[in-house]
């Protein structure tokens, strides 16, 4: 039944399970398109895209790269106890997209099983970010993950949002 469940839910929600490890921000946006389970928003904010992109630099530097550790209890078979586990590494890179832009990707791999009952050989994509300058400011534009079956990462949303209008710098709580 739960085989029947997560099919049904790829292919709603990500239009056939082609593709649930994007490997980069331009894939995660593409996907958000057809998905459900992402969500992509544009915002302006009054700096420059040079201090936001220092502010993220920052940010990410301290907040972005970290590991979790993950513990589930699952019953008893025959009297002992069933526990499971999962390390999830996460990792952000901020690059040039040319033409003044730059983007800011947040990769998650999880060595264990993960929501979507798989392991993967390469970290996914599940936060990109791109600021370019406009008059007067800079504007963004995000996509994250919403909802199952995946880890939603509006919590690094908000953080990088933050980050970005200059209004905190405090670490956003990484999905587990």
């Amino acid at each position: 039944m739960k085989k029947i469940l997560l099919a049904a839910a790829c292919t709603i929600g990500l239009n056939g399970c082609g593709n649930l490890n994007p490997q980069t921000g331009a894939e995660l946006r593409a996907l958000a398109q057809t998905s459900v389970f992402l969500k992509e928003s544009t915002y302006e904010v009054g700096r420059t895209a040079s201090t936001v992109t220092q502010s993220w630099r920052t940010g990410a530097a301290k907040c972005l790269n970290r590991r979790t550790h993950t513990t589930t209890g699952g019953g008893n078979i025959g009297g002992v106890p069933m526990m499971a586990g999962a390390l999830t590494i996460y990792s952000s890179q901020i690059q040039s997209t040319g033409s003044g832009g730059v983007e800011l990707t947040v990769r998650m791999k999880t060595l264990g099983i993960d929501m979507t009952g798989a392991t993967r050989e390469n970290p996914t994509v599940i936060f990109a970010a791109t600021v370019t300058p406009v008059a007067g400011g800079s504007r963004i534009t995000d996509v994250m993950v919403t909802g199952a079956p995946f880890p939603v990462s509006n919590p690094i949303n908000e953080g990088v949002r933050a980050w970005a209008e200059g209004t905190s710098s405090a670490c956003p709580t990484m999905p587990r």
